[in-house]
């Protein structure tokens, strides 16, 4: 595998080395051990992608080496205690299996001759001891004391029809929140995640912070960065959209369990309806234009059409007469008024229109 160009994101967005880190197989070790020899120069990205992995998993509680080796000890003592007047020859064989090398090393010759019923007891003691021990453990110490809780203070914008929010986070990010959008986000980012819920659109630039990964939630869907750009659209009853403009994000539903990992220019479709979720290269001025004060339909449906204009001017609209067929609507407005739009997508898509104040009303021929 090729990973001259990894970065830390890289790596941690991988999913054969998220399964090395936490599941790991000789296959994939092999593999892994080869890919750092060819490239050594990417130790340390790996070493700090680990880390952040490893964050997400607790680990069971082990015994400190040195508190093993004095419940040896002890044991070895109370047994040359006990049955020292029972060896024929004054040494007793230590059971620490470092005393163990150390004998074999030293060559001692001299032979211990134990009671059968005193050996088996003590084999008895010994195993019951440790069997007690091992409990313990597994009862106790691998289970770790919950962490204090932390109250979280969580924030939340909201913007209607015509507005639009630019929100500052805490960590250095920022976000541009379209009309008719909520979005809410710990005032202060706590713990090893920095997560926040959308519904609606916003425009995301994360600062990097490869220690936390930023993940925006829409529903059953979530985006995972670690320092980038994107555009999420997410409103009621049309299709969730994500598109990234810069570094690399995973897009993972839940409801579909699928996953899918983004390059720079990739955008996907999420369809609830048909169970779909597709990758596929976004227009870049379709994505940006409505933080540029431009509106663009491009082949858009009728619906679609209605609720950027409900959204972008503020206003109600009424469909009296709908069109014989489905209506793709196509054109490019830039910091125009509700008429001057309506007017211009009228002579293509034959339709008359009213406004009264806050109310437009069209009419198909």
């Amino acid at each position: 595998m090729d990973i001259s160009n990894f970065s830390v994101e890289d790596f941690v967005l991988d999913a054969s080395f998220r399964a090395w880190v936490l599941n790991p197989s000789p296959a994939m070790h092999s593999q892994w051990q080869a890919s750092l020899k060819r490239y050594p120069s990417k130790k340390s990205e790996v070493h700090q992608a680990r880390q952040l992995l490893l964050n997400y998993v607790q680990p069971a509680a082990q015994i400190p080496a040195k508190e093993v080796d004095q419940v040896w000890d002890a044991i070895a003592r109370e047994i040359q205690y006990e049955e020292g007047r029972d060896l024929q020859k004054g040494k007793i064989i230590p059971l620490h299996p470092n005393l163990l090398l150390d004998e074999e090393e030293s060559n001692a010759t001299e032979i211990v001759s134990l009671h059968p019923i005193n050996q088996w007891k003590r084999v008895a003691g010994i195993l019951l001891f440790c069997l007690t021990l091992s409990i313990i453990a597994n009862l106790f110490l691998a289970t770790p004391l919950p962490p204090e809780p932390t109250m979280l203070v969580y924030m939340e914008n909201i913007t209607t029809e015509g507005q639009k929010s630019l929100i500052s986070l805490s960590d250095g990010s920022s976000i541009m929140l379209n009309s008719n959008s909520r979005i809410s986000y710990p005032k202060d980012f706590e713990g090893e995640k920095r997560e926040v819920h959308l519904e609606g659109e916003a425009y995301f630039d994360v600062a990097k912070d490869a220690s936390k990964p930023f993940i925006v939630h829409t529903g059953n869907t979530s985006t995972l960065a670690l320092g980038t750009a994107f555009n999420i659209k997410s409103y009621k009853n049309e299709l969730r959209e994500i598109a990234l403009l810069e570094g690399k994000v995973q897009v993972n539903d839940t409801d579909l369990g699928k996953e899918l990992v983004l390059q720079p220019g990739d955008g996907v479709k999420l369809d609830k309806q048909n169970r779909n979720l597709s990758l596929y290269r976004y227009d870049l001025e379709m994505v940006t234009a409505w933080r540029e004060k431009k509106i663009i339909f491009n082949e858009t449906p009728l619906h679609e059409m209605v609720r950027t204009l409900e959204n972008w001017y503020g206003v109600h609209i009424i469909i009296e007469r709908k069109p014989g067929t489905d209506l793709l609507v196509s054109g490019k407005f830039e910091d125009e008024n509700l008429k001057n739009v309506l007017e211009g997508l009228s002579y293509t898509a034959r339709f008359t229109f009213e406004i009264k104040e806050k109310e437009v009303k069209i009419n198909f021929n």
